[in-house]
């Protein structure tokens, strides 16, 4: 079973809109990584839920839309920036194919987690509309498998 950890696409500075929706680069951003994990097929989420701020649901809906999970996208509280980890692994390992749309420093200290040490450090910097597969093996035990952000592609 796989599970799904990715940062929103890059947003208007809040300057510009308190809201930060994505910007017309994290637009571009989130389709190109979108349309990608779309072309490789293996790329397959039940569901993807995303935190309220209005980046990580239109994050989620451009994956929605390439990625058509049978379960759609839902809202969830406690993926916010600096919300607790804690109960997150063991929601995934009881969720098969979830992906996460989350925020930074969320999405690196859950993949630091998940993993229990193992990737923690440069890689848990997130960069914007970066997604990271992880695979459950059992017994709370997950294994890093690949990640992709818009400048891989």
């Amino acid at each position: 079973m796989k599970a799904y950890l990715v940062r929103h696409a890059q947003p208007v500075n809040s300057s510009v809109d308190s809201a930060r929706p994505l910007s017309e680069e994290g637009m571009r951003e989130i389709r190109r990584v979108a349309e990608y994990l779309g072309r490789r097929g293996d790329v397959t989420p039940e569901v993807i839920v995303h935190s309220e701020k209005t980046r990580a649901r239109q994050t989620a809906e451009f994956l929605a839309s390439k990625l058509d999970p049978p379960g759609g996208i839902r809202e969830e509280i406690g993926l916010r920036p600096n919300d607790d980890i804690e109960g997150w692994d063991a929601f995934l390992a009881s969720s098969p194919g979830m992906m996460l749309v989350g925020h930074m420093p969320f999405m690196g200290l859950l993949s630091c987690e998940l993993t229990r040490g193992e990737v923690c450090g440069w890689n848990t910097e997130f960069r914007t509309a970066e997604v990271s597969c992880f695979e459950y093996l059992g017994e709370a035990e997950w294994k890093f498998l690949w990640h992709i952000a818009p400048e891989d592609i």
